[in-house]
C-alpha cells in the first residue's frame, strides 16, 4: 500500500513539475518578448510619445482590474469541485454563470474606460490627444472579455500545454504586428491597433 502511494505521488509530482515548467517557460518567453517590444516602441516613438502610450495602456488596464471579479479563480475552484463530484448540472450552471459575469464585467469596464476618456485626458494626462487613444484601446476589453473564463476552463481540464502555446503565440503575434506597424511609420494609434489586432487573432 505504501509503495502504491509513493508511486502515485511520484507520478503526480513529475506531472506537476512538467506542467509548471511549461507554464514558467512560456511566461518567461512572453516577458522577454514584452521587454524587447518596449525597447522597440521607445526607439521608434520617442520618449514623449511612449509616455503618452504607456499612460493610455495603464489607465485602461487599471479600469479592467478594478472591475475584475477574479472569474478565472472562481472557474477553477467551482468547476473542479463539481467535476470531481460528477455533478453535471452544477458544473454547467457554474460555467454559464462565470461566462456571463466575465462578459458583463468586460462590457462595463469598456464603457467606463470609453466614456471617461475625456476626463482622464483633460485632468490627469493633460493631453486631449489621449481621448481617442484611450477609446481605441478600450476595445481591447471587449475583445478579451471571455479570456479569464476560457483560461480557467483550460486549467480545470489540465490543458497546460495548450495554455503555454497560447501565451507564446499571443506574445509573438503582438510583437510581429507592433514591429510591422512601427516599421511602416505609424505612430501611437498604429501601435495600439497592432495590440488590438493581435488580441483579436489570439482570442479567435
Amino acid at each position: 500500500m505504501k509503495l502504491k502511494l509513493i508511486d502515485y505521488f511520484r507520478m503526480h509530482l513529475s506531472e506537476l513539475i512538467g506542467n509548471s515548467s511549461r507554464l514558467f517557460l512560456s511566461e518567461l518567453f512572453s516577458q522577454i518578448i514584452a521587454f524587447l517590444q518596449v525597447i522597440m516602441i521607445v526607439r521608434f516613438l520617442g520618449a514623449a510619445s511612449y509616455g503618452l502610450f504607456a499612460l493610455v495602456i495603464v489607465y485602461v488596464t487599471v479600469v479592467n482590474q478594478l472591475i475584475d471579479f477574479r472569474i478565472k479563480e472562481a472557474v477553477v475552484k467551482y468547476l473542479s469541485e463539481f467535476l470531481i463530484k460528477k455533478d453535471r448540472s452544477r458544473f454547467w450552471a457554474s460555467l454559464k454563470l462565470c461566462y456571463l459575469l466575465d462578459f458583463i464585467t468586460g462590457v462595463v469596464a469598456f464603457l467606463i474606460a470609453f466614456f471617461t476618456a475625456g476626463l482622464v485626458a483633460t485632468f490627469i494626462i493633460h493631453d486631449t490627444q489621449a481621448i481617442c487613444l484611450i477609446q481605441l484601446f478600450a476595445f481591447m476589453l471587449l475583445i478579451s472579455t471571455l479570456d479569464n473564463s476560457c483560461s480557467g476552463v483550460l486549467i480545470v481540464f489540465e490543458k497546460f500545454t495548450l495554455i503555454s502555446v497560447y501565451v507564446i503565440a499571443s506574445a509573438g503575434l503582438r510583437f510581429i504586428f507592433v514591429a510591422a506597424i512601427l516599421l511602416s511609420g505609424f505612430g501611437i494609434k498604429g501601435v495600439l491597433l497592432g495590440y488590438i489586432i493581435a488580441a483579436l487573432l489570439s482570442s479567435t
